[in-house]
């Protein structure tokens, strides 16, 4: 039948997009950025892959002007698609409060 696409997406494409280095995409440059970050997952059991994946997509959405996918954000941080999920969650979050802490100083 017509279900040859789904064949298709297991074999993975190769894409020609610069591989992002792993400590690259731990590291953001904005260390108030990385203090939130911190801060939200203080209680969070898995710590380190959380934090990779919280800047993943933070690092992808400075690179596309725009949220990531949940598989970009996999892919970049090579973590689960849970953690993928809650790591977007983790970022509107951090961008929220980040917004509305500037609101207040206005």
């Amino acid at each position: 039948g017509n279900d040859d696409d789904s064949t298709k997406s297991i074999t993975k494409k190769r894409t020609t997009k610069k591989r992002i280095n792993k400590r690259n995409v731990v590291f953001l440059k904005d260390r108030r950025l990385r203090e939130q970050i911190e801060n939200k997952l203080a209680k969070s059991r898995k710590k380190d892959e959380m934090r990779l994946a919280v800047s993943a997509v933070f690092r992808l959405q400075e690179e596309n002007n725009d949220f990531p996918s949940r598989r970009d954000v996999m892919e970049l941080a090579r973590c689960s698609d849970y953690q993928a999920k809650e790591a977007i969650r983790i970022a509107k979050e951090i961008i929220e409060d980040t917004q509305r802490a500037e609101a207040k100083e206005v």
